[in-house]
């Protein structure tokens, strides 16, 4: 079993929203309740669900193989067409194939304050600002420190390369309401350097620093 201790930080106004109703603000950022107050958290299930998409857009460039869906029939459908499960679902999890990877909510490392920003609505078909209507969503300011542990219980060296890469390639997706953010990853137990490929090394070494400088 490896763990890391992982910090994600948005590099611009980020919002993750909540499906709890709010009278108030149209797109509330997702908050846990603490003892202290609500507290606003990025949710493992985020995470994952990006760091899948994120593995699926880099499999083959690893060398991996990845069936490229998300709905479970068709992830079947593939998955039988291909003689088994792909690299990416090993990994995170299929129909019938529980998941290799755990992860934790992520917190923010310090109490922060939330902005409200208010926008003007789109018509997806038209593309086109819709007159008189506006919508507000919480945010977190850019430079906003969230951390995370994740969990591979099986310390396959293909998991670890996948994963890896995964964090990696996430600096340069989505996550979120179109989020950016940067990822780094501040501790590992359970892994040693000598255990890995070169390429492995070198994306680790990489996820030592932040990719964004802010000002």
């Amino acid at each position: 079993m490896i763990e890391l201790e992982v910090l994600i930080k948005p590099i611009c106004l980020f919002t993750l929203g909540s499906s709890e109703p709010s009278t108030i603000i149209d797109i509330p950022f997702y908050k846990v309740s603490t003892p202290t107050g609500d507290e606003p958290t990025i949710p493992g299930s985020s995470v994952k669900g990006a760091l899948r998409s994120s593995a699926t857009v880099i499999a083959n460039d690893l060398g991996l193989t990845s069936c490229g869906e998300i709905d479970p029939e068709r992830m079947s459908e593939k998955h039988s067409k291909m003689g088994g499960l792909c690299d990416v679902c090993k990994l995170f999890g299929a129909p019938n194939s529980p998941s290799n990877l755990l992860i934790s909510s992520f917190k923010p490392l310090k109490p922060l304050d939330l902005v409200t920003i208010t926008q003007v609505s789109i018509d997806d078909l038209r593309m086109r600002a819709i007159e008189g209507r506006l919508f507000t969503r919480e945010a977190v300011p850019p430079g906003t420190v969230f951390k995370g542990k994740l969990t591979l219980l099986r310390d396959k060296p293909l998991f670890v390369k996948l994963l890896l890469a995964s964090l990696i390639n996430l600096r340069f997706e989505v996550l979120g309401q179109h989020g950016v953010v940067d990822v780094k990853v501040e501790n590992i137990k359970g892994l040693e350097a000598t255990e890995l490929d070169s390429l492995s090394l070198k994306l680790l070494k990489s996820l030592e620093r932040w990719w964004y400088e802010l000002p």
